[in-house]
């Protein structure tokens, strides 16, 4: 198995953790309602650089799938990305490269996380957090006292899970510990809202923050995109 680090072999509940994971991510991006095959998620988003996306179910329990996918996203006269959570990584690799596609640099990885078990973290002096609950989406912004918006994070609530998505701090203002503050005011409210689980999709960046906050991987995520 060529999955790395702490994980486990997630397979079998990875279509189901995908499933949820896009219909917050979906909330988030304001995006039309995915069409599910069995086999991938597909979803319009209407971008020049990415107007369709194809998310990948069964790459672990049926690697032929895979192959399937990208022929089909290679073949797309629109751009077309291709998106693969696995737990063996290098294999979805050779299957994207042998069908033509472009690979991303770098695997995100998927976790989880009890949000409870987020620690509680405060912004630091000079610094302000607000949050605002609209409909199934919670926004939490993290200002500087001379106003200026230093980072920023969404949180999608479907059912009892909370997906997070573009936790993004200004690069002038990281290293400080407002990407903690920032998910830990997110979780607070989504645990309000009757929330249990968190997920997120890290980019490799990412990952060591939210693992320092107690987040773990199930699943690397491969993504590339047709010419």
């Amino acid at each position: 198995m060529d999955y790395s680090g702490d994980m486990v072999d997630t397979s079998a509940m990875l279509p189901a953790l995908v499933r949820r994971w896009q219909i917050g991510w979906g909330l988030s991006r304001g995006l039309p309602t995915a069409t599910d095959d069995g086999e991938a998620l597909r979803v319009e988003l209407g971008l020049p650089n990415r107007y369709r996306e194809i998310i990948a179910l069964t790459a672990d329990t049926d690697p032929q799938s895979v192959y399937s996918l990208a022929s089909e996203a290679a073949r797309d006269p629109q751009r077309v990305w291709l998106t693969v959570p696995t737990c063996f990584p290098q294999t979805v690799e050779v299957a994207l490269k042998t069908e033509g596609l472009r690979l991303f640099d770098g695997h995100e990885r998927m976790m989880t996380a009890r949000l409870t078990d987020n620690p509680t973290r405060d912004v630091p002096g000079g610094y302000t957090i607000s949050t605002e609950r609209e409909g199934a989406l919670i926004r939490a912004v993290v200002r500087h006292r001379v106003g200026v918006v230093a980072a920023r994070g969404i949180m999608a609530l479907t059912g009892t899970d909370a997906i997070a998505h573009n936790i993004h701090t200004v690069p002038s203002y990281r290293r400080m510990g407002l990407a903690s503050a920032l998910m830990s005011a997110l979780c607070r409210v989504a645990i309000a809202a009757g929330a249990v689980t968190g997920i997120l999709i890290a980019s490799p960046q990412g990952e060591q923050l939210y693992t320092a906050l107690g987040w773990s991987p199930v699943a690397s995520v491969v993504a590339a995109r047709n010419s």
